[in-house]
């Protein structure tokens, strides 16, 4: 595929936007983590913000729509086989995103681009993990910083990156909630959305009330929310208001759940258990049925990270209750980027349980 492909359908919306946007961030600022919902757990829940804002949100929760998608995706959960390797076997997992780069030139000009990167990660709890990339795209801003890209050495459609890392010792990890969970662990985890909510959570103050207020979808929630900026400490009691802020057990129980999906393959009544978790969450809305990044038509959810300025979108299928991509957009102006730039596009293709750091059969792998 030639380098100066045509950008992915998915971008195409914002093409201009995040040109420019990508043009500023990387001459102006550092690029931003791809993780950015665990940047939001521990901003959280320690409360290393910078001066606070305070504003009133009000936050459907639960429509009939997104009452009914989840619904749909817990009932199929249940009847999905479940993949949980062994401590000794790997779990092979196969993703295509969308990632924003940037290079400074001898020239003196930075380039901006954006690579569409297929990886193939195995990761084992006893054994040593393997993750490998390949670029199989790249888009330029410009011509010339397509020319400018080529004559600096920088990457090609084709190169492959690997990383080598040791075993990761545990199977599941939920940000805010303390200690990985061990396979043992994950296998006896509750099904029952709020007990699961509460395991997102962990020892948070003021969580407690938070999940008793959480009752049936359906409801409006008021948050009165703090937010960062970068001009001066907290105090102590906007710190201790940080720790008991009902947005950010919301915030934190939703990228808790989207990362779980992600780390592992979970026992059918534990996944069930999180798409009806998702369901109490104020804040989670149904948006329709769009494309992930391959292509492939889901329900797709949404939560807006009003400290960060980030919509997390979630993309699933109903009839199966597989993950198949997420993304983050900004809805304002962040680190360098525009509104509507993608921070993250994500797509989940394959997942297999292998013995051996080699690519699986068709007959191994279960989209």
């Amino acid at each position: 595929m030639p380098a100066e492909s045509a950008l992915p359908p998915i971008l195409e919306a914002f093409e201009h936007d995040l040109a420019r946007a990508m043009h500023r961030q990387a001459t102006q600022a550092p690029r931003p983590a791809r993780r950015a919902r665990t940047a939001l757990g521990l901003t959280a829940a320690t409360a290393l913000a910078t001066a606070a804002i305070l504003a009133v949100v009000l936050v459907g929760n639960g429509s009939d729509a997104t009452t009914t998608a989840l619904a749909e995706a817990a009932n199929a959960a249940l009847h999905q086989p479940p993949l949980l390797p062994r401590e000794d076997q790997y779990l092979y997992v196969r993703t295509v995103g969308l990632e924003p780069t940037g290079m400074s030139t001898r020239q003196g000009v930075s380039v901006t681009a954006v690579e569409r990167v297929v990886y193939e990660s195995w990761r084992s709890a006893l054994r040593p993990s393997l993750r490998r990339g390949r670029i199989v795209a790249i888009r330029f801003a410009s011509r010339a910083d397509a020319r400018l890209w080529r004559s600096n050495h920088g990457d090609l459609v084709g190169r492959i990156r690997t990383e080598r890392g040791p075993a990761s010792g545990f199977y599941l990890t939920f940000p805010i909630s303390g200690e990985p969970l061990t396979r043992k662990q994950v296998l006896v985890l509750p099904s029952d959305p709020h007990k699961l909510l509460a395991a997102t959570l962990g020892r948070m103050p003021g969580a407690a009330a938070w999940l008793a207020s959480l009752t049936a979808p359906g409801r409006t929630t008021t948050y009165t929310s703090t937010y960062s900026s970068e001009t001066g400490p907290l105090t102590a009691a906007q710190q201790r208001q940080g720790l008991h802020n009902d947005f950010a057990y919301a915030s934190i129980a939703f990228a808790s759940i989207a990362e779980a999906f992600e780390q592992a393959t979970l026992p059918a009544r534990v996944r069930a258990g999180l798409y009806r978790a998702l369901a109490l969450i104020p804040g989670v809305r149904y948006v329709g049925i769009r494309p992930d990044l391959a292509g492939r038509r889901g329900v797709e959810l949404a939560f807006d990270d009003l400290a960060h300025l980030i919509r997390d979108e979630l993309i699933f299928d109903p009839a199966t209750s597989a993950l198949l991509g997420e993304r983050q957009i900004t809805t304002a102006p962040n680190v360098g980027f525009g509104k509507g730039a993608v921070l993250e596009d994500v797509a989940y293709l394959d997942q297999a349980v292998t013995s051996t750091t080699t690519i699986p059969s068709k007959q191994e792998a279960v989209r």
